[in-house]
């Protein structure tokens, strides 16, 4: 083990050699890294004790903090791979001459030894993210300790010294990174503070892909020759005890097609103003969606109805939150009440079926893209969302004294469709997804195997149906010019410099499910999905598939749709993550 001095100097040192011989020229290709041995990877990132880190207390006394620790022993970007760690100012005394002595002081039911470890894997979009010295400030006030973990993107670049541009965090190396951090904390559980079997990821959006991952993916073996080039711990696990996933991004192998199903009916297709070319796409890609669904074992009608069942308790829950006074709309002079300050179930949910309400503060939760009529906005944002008269999908039924749902396709209508044909790897190539999936050498790529198929199979109604106007929406000259671009891109992803297919290593459903070579690793034992009933960055059957799964592992799912909120950390209103957690970890307690 070596002091925090020496680390900071080893680190130093390699930060000086790579400014002099960047990455690009000590390797000619990723996976040709000559890595040190484990022992030494160990001897870089293991620490004799907790007063070896460079601990500050918050200016409100509140938390001491440890700012941008390394946690892999070569880093490619020493700007990003650093975690910063926040503890509890009760769990810790800092002595006069620095030594740090741990507490018996109790917070909520934890002390220093068992307090959950809450790891903030944001990353917008599979963006690269700085440590920092943001905190969560309700975890800290909850007993836990956080650890915000900063590591590479879909844009971490470095150059040479002829100035050529590299792009070091494709895919999978921002799950590589959050991994190498987990590792980090395991491996020096004994003098960091905190349990380091009681780990628990979180984020929203890209980062809700992230926690996913984790969740999903930990140890397995095929990560490992990323994870030793990377210079992360390799004798103890990356696995976490839960994720929390608000709103996750994943699947994306799958969500070009799941986005034409949910989303391309005629309606939404008509408002896009799509060509008959988009038009046709769209139509094979949900065709396609459907023969996905056959083989992970679901006919249509029957997952239909288990996605009508999750929003109708979605919708049921808003309306008994409504009646129990825990979030409010301002009814309309329409509103029809025998009562108004004692209002029955069914007369709010007739109401809000016929529109009779004002929400103040736009949308529940998260960025706008939900129902239409209204301005939508984040709460508290003063923007208002007028109602609209939904009766011709969902209606009051008095035998079961609840809402239901009578038109799925109604309800797809209702909720607006914010991305092209295609919406996650762009037919022009520059999507927000097309970048994760790019190389060392090319910034933006194709991805999708689904739409390949799609142009291989149809290939000659596509052609045909091909116009100056797609060529001038795509950037392609010709058809032929898009299929073969799809042709090189998907082949390049389908094997990297170790032999993987980099959409598959950002695809927890494979690690969970189904006849893959992935079925290798570790699964969280707690899962909590969040996610908007009017979000649309992604489909919702995205969101179903990855639930059923989960729970089909054996993993304890909490599963929720969060009525007409958009994309973000989206809440009911009378719960919240820190709760979920102490559900789950208060077990353990001052153990």
């Amino acid at each position: 083990m070596i002091t925090i001095h020496e680390h900071l100097f080893r680190l130093l040192f390699l930060t000086i050699l790579m400014t002099l011989f960047p990455l690009s020229l000590l390797q000619a290709e990723a996976g040709t890294y000559s890595a040190q041995t484990d022992a030494e990877v160990e001897a870089i990132l293991g620490m004799d004790s907790c007063s070896d880190y460079n601990w500050e207390l918050s200016s409100d006394g509140s938390y001491w903090v440890a700012l941008n620790i390394s946690y892999v022993a070569y880093p490619v970007n020493t700007a990003y791979q650093t975690m910063s760690i926040f503890v509890p100012a009760a769990y810790m005394i800092k002595e006069s001459n620095c030594n740090v002595v741990f507490t018996d002081s109790v917070i909520n039911v934890y002390n220093v030894n068992t307090a959950p470890i809450l790891y903030l894997c944001e990353a917008p979009g599979y963006s690269e993210v700085m440590a920092g010295s943001r905190v969560d400030t309700r975890a800290i006030a909850s007993g836990y300790i956080a650890v915000n973990p900063g590591h590479r993107g879909k844009g971490t670049t470095s150059t040479d010294s002829t100035g050529k541009i590299y792009y070091d965090g494709k895919s999978p190396w921002c799950l590589i990174d959050l991994k190498a951090g987990i590792r980090y904390l395991r491996f020096n559980d004994k003098v960091l503070p905190g349990n380091s079997e009681r780990i628990v990821t979180s984020a929203s959006s890209g980062g809700g892909a992230m926690s996913t991952f984790l969740a999903c993916c930990a140890n397995d073996p095929v990560y490992n020759d990323y994870l030793k080039e990377a210079g992360a711990v390799i004798s103890v696990g990356d696995d976490v005890y839960a994720s929390n996933c608000y709103c996750p991004i994943t699947n994306v192998a799958n969500s070009d097609a799941a986005y034409e199903w949910f989303f391309g009916t005629k309606s939404h297709l008509e408002t896009l103003g799509c060509t008959h070319f988009q038009v046709l796409l769209s139509g094979y890609l949900s065709n396609g969606f459907v023969d996905y669904l056959n083989n992970l074992g679901y006919t249509e009608e029957a997952f239909k109805n288990i996605l009508i069942d999750q929003l109708e308790w979605s919708a049921n829950y808003y309306l008994q939150e409504l009646k129990n006074g825990e979030t409010e709309v301002d009814w309309s002079d329409k509103a029809v009440f025998a009562d108004a300050d004692h209002p029955t179930l069914e007369e709010i949910a007739k109401n809000y079926i016929a529109g009779y309400y004002i929400k103040t503060g736009g949308m529940r939760g998260g960025m706008p893209g939900g129902p239409p009529g209204g301005t939508g906005g984040p709460p508290g944002s003063g923007m208002s969302t007028e109602g609209k008269d939904i009766s011709n999908w969902m209606a009051w039924d008095d035998v079961i004294q609840s809402v239901v749902i009578t038109s799925l396709e109604k309800f797809q209508d209702y909720f607006q469709r914010i991305k092209g044909v295609t919406s996650f790897d762009g037919l022009n190539g520059q999507s927000t997804e097309n970048q994760p999936f790019g190389d060392r050498n090319t910034n933006f790529k194709h991805f999708s195997n689904a739409i390949l198929d799609v142009l291989t199979t149809h290939h000659e109604n596509l052609q045909a149906a091909w116009t100056d106007v797609d060529a001038q929406n795509t950037g392609y000259a010709s058809f032929a010019d898009l299929y073969t671009a799809f042709q090189s891109d998907v082949a390049d992803g389908d094997c990297d410099a170790y032999g993987n297919d980099i959409v598959d290593l950002y695809n927890p459903m494979l690690f969970i499910d189904g006849d893959t070579s992935y079925l290798n690793g570790d699964v969280a034992k707690h899962v909590r999905i969040r996610h908007g009933t009017a979000d649309a960055h992604t489909a919702l059957p995205i969101i179903t598939l990855m639930g059923l799964t989960l729970e089909k592992a054996g993993v304890d799912l909490n599963f929720e749709y969060v009525w007409e909120a958009g994309h973000g950390s989206v809440e009911q209103e009378n719960q919240t993550l820190y709760e979920w957690i102490d559900e789950i970890c208060a077990s353990v307690g001052t153990k």
